[in-house]
């Protein structure tokens, strides 16, 4: 009788252990996978971006090239006539009741399941040359209480557009 309960113990502990681990880690491909596509939108606007406006907490609102063209004067700076083709994008953490999501634009990046705790731009810029970049910084959390939750940091960097 005393072997039949261990043996139900030992069952009972490898499921649950199984269980937590593969909630975990399906939460940290879930991160993992937001992470990956919210870094590269970023840095793609980054580098559509022609000039840093502003760099706040948590924001950065650059001057960018409305698509992908160049305007019709040939120009790949913020310097251009064509002014209809450049326009301010802003790039911040949209802090609602519900969830701390990534917002570029009027457009969310990050899936309801991951949020955003932290998103740092800082702006680099060569003292002998005009060449102008970003690094960003965000940390993203994902899960529901301990044993699920996942938090990582992740980082990237983009020189801005015409400024190489």
């Amino acid at each position: 009788m005393s072997i039949l309960i261990i043996t139900t113990v030992v069952i009972v502990f490898v499921v649950l252990s199984t269980s937590t681990l593969y909630g975990r880690n399906r939460m940290e491909r879930r991160v993992s996978l937001a992470a990956e596509v919210a870094m590269e939108r970023i840095l793609r606007e980054v580098r559509l971006g022609c000039q840093v406006v502003s760099i706040g907490s948590q924001t950065m609102t650059l001057k960018t090239f409305s698509d992908f063209s160049t305007p019709d004067d040939g120009s790949t700076t913020c310097d251009s006539t064509d002014v209809t083709k450049i326009v301010n994008r802003e790039i911040k953490v949209d802090s609602s009741p519900s969830q701390n999501t990534i917002k570029v634009g009027a457009g969310v990046i990050l899936p309801t399941n991951v949020q955003a705790t932290s998103l740092t731009f800082t702006q680099l810029q060569d003292t002998n040359a005009a060449t102008q970049a970003v690094r960003v910084s965000m940390t993203l959390v994902g899960g529901v209480g301990t044993k699920y939750q996942v938090s990582r940091t992740y980082t990237g960097m983009a020189t801005l557009r015409g400024s190489y």
